[in-house]
């Protein structure tokens, strides 16, 4: 019998499960579980080069896009009431809100360069939005239990991810036209393999965190070095700092990080990470755990790569038009670094002030404020679910400041699934075994 940790107490899974699951569907969680694999099938290209096609459906994440809205329907449908949270917001929010929306389409319409790139990046951050209003409402019927289940989901919808690469890097060694600074399964570049390696880790090592069973954490923790290996392999130094960073969060905020065994679990999970990855391919200098080494040394080292000129020219625009913005998704037209091809500023600060100015930053902002402290408060009555959560959720946050985490649509979408999760109004506790 699996039984999980809950405050002081543990919580089995027939007491949990006893008549409460009855009029929830698994069908949205499975959905969001298998973005992951579609959007590696729907990238699939080892051989090279990439079409129109398939560089449209990297840039917008248009498999994750069609899952967010089909959750959206579906929650619409069962009458789960997803716009109830912006009815129940104060006036100031709900003003807020109306603003940001009004920016941010007047500038995809009227004052964005690439009037198509504008009207796409507005239409998926409202889709985001409604997405995570969808998660919280249909969440909202869910007990402690389904909800910690869900995230099992989640890590194996990861880890079908990696077996796609896996595969793929197969298929790709055998092609001499594999641009593998490209490699693109499910995203635009190699970096951004780093979306699922989080997501995967952090569900994996935050399902361990309130795992009773010695047996069954040790294959969370072993899971959780497999899916983090992915960013050793990658080169990623990003995705490391974000589990370290959201790990620490976590101590702050929920008890079951505060334990001796919970860092050695993140210990462990680091040194299997690094040395799985040793087992992998490196097919480009790119790669590996000497890139993450290499990277920083020599003479004239650029840890930043790339991102303090990226920072600066992004600010120098926002200056151009600091009231409302250049609209979004207007980065490639307006900015012109000095390494060329990006699509936003690796800052979700800048990101925001660039898209919708002072004016829409100042309502995106207050929002982001809103959310943060609704979901300090409901962690304060803390679930078993909360752990995974608030590791994915808190890790892609930290790589927002520093990549695209609230720019692509996978990561947006789990941000926004993982706050969703917290923040949804918990279902009364049923009874705890003592």
């Amino acid at each position: 019998m699996l039984r999980f940790r809950q405050g002081g107490c543990w919580l089995t899974e027939q007491q949990a499960g006893r008549g409460v699951f009855v009029s929830v569907s698994w069908l949205p969680w499975v959905l969001i579980a298998l973005a992951p694999a579609a959007l590696a099938l729907t990238t699939w290209e080892p051989a090279g080069p990439y079409n129109v096609t398939q560089g449209w459906l990297r840039l917008y994440g248009v498999a994750a896009a069609a899952i967010e809205m089909a959750v959206i329907v579906y929650s619409i449908v069962a009458g789960a009431d997803p716009l109830r949270p912006i009815a129940a917001l104060p006036f100031w929010a709900k003003t807020a809100l109306a603003v940001l929306i009004a920016i941010a389409i007047y500038t995809a319409v009227v004052v964005a360069p690439d009037e198509l790139r504008g009207l796409s990046w507005t239409f998926l951050s409202i889709v985001h939005l409604a997405f995570g209003l969808a998660v919280a409402s249909l969440a909202r019927r869910t007990d402690p239990a389904r909800r910690l289940a869900i995230w099992n989901a989640m890590l194996a919808g990861s880890c079908a991810y990696l077996v796609i690469l896996v595969a793929f890097v197969a298929v790709a060694l055998s092609s001499p036209s594999m641009d593998w600074q490209f490699l693109g399964l499910g995203g635009t570049n190699i970096r951004q393999v780093a979306f699922y390696s989080v997501v995967g880790s952090g569900a994996a090592l935050g399902l361990a965190l309130v795992q009773s069973d010695a047996g069954m954490r040790a294959i969370y923790v072993g899971n959780a070095a497999v899916m983090l290996a992915l960013s050793f392999w990658s080169g990623t130094r990003g995705a490391l700092l974000a589990i370290l960073v959201a790990f620490a969060a976590g101590a702050v905020l929920l008890p079951v990080f505060r334990t001796v065994r919970a860092w050695v679990m993140l210990a462990s999970v680091f040194a299997g990470g690094a040395l799985l990855s040793l087992a992998g391919p490196t097919p480009n200098p790119l790669y590996g755990i000497v890139r993450l080494k290499t990277s920083s040394a020599g003479e004239t080292p650029d840890v930043s790569s790339g991102r303090f000129d990226m920072w600066a020219g992004t600010w120098n625009a926002i200056l151009g038009r600091p009231f409302i913005g250049h609209g979004a998704g207007q980065y490639f037209a307006v900015v012109h670094d000095k390494l060329g091809g990006f699509n936003h500023p690796h800052n979700i600060v800048l990101q925001v002030l660039f898209h919708w100015g002072f004016v829409g930053g100042a309502c995106y902002f207050a929002l982001a404020m809103l959310v943060a402290w609704r979901a300090f408060m409901a962690l304060k009555s803390s679930e078993p679910a909360d752990a995974p959560a608030l590791l994915v959720g808190m890790s892609l946050l930290t790589m927002s400041l520093y990549e695209g985490a609230l720019f692509h649509t996978y990561p947006s979408m789990m941000i926004a699934f993982a706050l969703a999760l917290i923040i949804a109004p918990r279902r009364e506790k049923v009874r705890i075994a003592r």
